[in-house]
């Protein structure tokens, strides 16, 4: 699950932004009707046994709990009230984010208050792979007021997955890291990079082996908003253009696309699905926000 700011009221004490998502990365949602052993950490060892013990005293944390309202035929589905996932105040989803620069000296950050008569669920649309909700969210701290329009996207992840790589600290890269068990080696943290799942087409990777550029199964396409001023698009997507070089690099030629969105209304964060690139005005200056998953 991702959340962010889709919309905001203004603010001259806070520098935030809308579009921008205040927590890194997404939150990873198992649902489960019980509580079990599903453990976070990996496990890269032979020996069954440690990889048993390792499970049975490992537990993912609750996020939320939620009562069983109806049953389906044969018991086979569920019916519940999720509602206090997209109106509540979820510290893992709120849409303040944490300045680390003080964090880490140990100061306290601000208190925001969730005021639950002003905040409902303003919109919930379905889509093939992700159901994408707006809630309106009213917050208070002190004598401010926070008014913000969330989109949280809760997207199905792919039943194949890519393969993962390795970072590397010469590198930048966006990363993830877990803890890494072995019977016969301390643990470890391992870290994986965020990247594309690009992939060569049927009956080209012999091609791309002899150093042959190809093109991928699936481009990357990235679509601008129509909410963005058109003189900006050009650069937008000269600046897209630029990143090609590196791709030709890796191997790869046609690999991405990047077109106005021809909606006649914005689509800012309603399909996060869909990479896309849009204008978010603010106090200190108009930004470019690319959303992506």
């Amino acid at each position: 699950m991702v959340s962010r700011r889709a919309a905001m009221s203004s603010s001259e004490i806070d520098p935030l932004v809308a579009g921008d998502n205040a927590q890194l990365g997404g939150l990873m949602i198992l649902w489960d009707i019980t509580p079990t052993t599903h453990n976070v950490m990996r496990f890269s060892g032979e020996d069954t046994a440690f990889e048993r013990a390792l499970g049975l005293q490992t537990l993912d944390p609750i996020l939320l709990s939620f009562p069983i309202k109806a049953k389906g035929k044969q018991g086979a589905s569920s019916i519940i009230d999720i509602k206090t996932l997209y109106v509540a105040d979820i510290k893992e989803l709120s849409p303040f984010a944490q300045n680390p620069l003080l964090l880490a000296p140990g100061i306290q950050g601000k208190r925001y208050k969730l005021e639950p008569d002003r905040s409902f669920i303003n919109n919930v649309q379905n889509f093939d792979k992700d159901v994408e909700v707006r809630s309106m969210l009213t917050f208070t701290e002190g004598d401010n007021i926070y008014t913000m329009l969330v989109n949280r996207s809760m997207v199905l992840l792919p039943e194949t997955t890519k393969r993962a790589r390795f970072a590397d600290d010469r590198v930048g890269y966006f990363v993830k890291t877990y803890s890494d068990f072995n019977e016969s080696d301390p643990v470890k943290d391992k870290t994986f990079i965020s990247r594309w799942k690009l992939e060569p087409k049927q009956g080209d990777e012999e091609k791309m082996k002899r150093g042959i550029l190809v093109e991928p199964q699936k481009p990357i396409t990235f679509y601008i908003d129509n909410a963005t001023p058109q003189k900006w698009v050009k650069y937008i997507k000269q600046g897209m253009q630029d990143w090609l070089p590196a791709f030709e690099e890796a191997g790869f030629k046609k690999c991405y696309c990047c077109q106005r969105c021809s909606n006649k209304r914005s689509f800012i964060l309603i399909n996060l699905v869909m990479s896309s690139i849009f204008l978010s005005p603010c106090s200190f200056s108009p930004v470019c926000i690319a959303t992506s998953i």
